[in-house]
């Protein structure tokens, strides 16, 4: 969702621009306040396998267990 809206400002700021309402400088310094953020989600793909693993290991056992 935050690439949504980081899509969303740029956009904006260049319409801006354009209109003349903000000039290049500014332009450069909102679109610096907002950086893009990293696309590294190895750890969180991790923990959700991780919890997938852990809930079938649970059903599974539960099933085996009152089998």
């Amino acid at each position: 969702m935050k690439n949504a809206h980081l899509r969303w400002l740029q956009q904006q700021a260049a319409e801006w621009r354009g209109k003349g309402i903000i000039s290049e400088q500014q332009h450069q310094a909102i679109l610096a306040l907002y950086p893009e953020p990293a696309n590294n989600n190895w750890g969180q793909w991790l923990i959700y396998a991780f919890a997938a693993v852990i809930l079938g290991l649970g059903i599974v056992l539960f099933f085996a267990y009152n089998w």
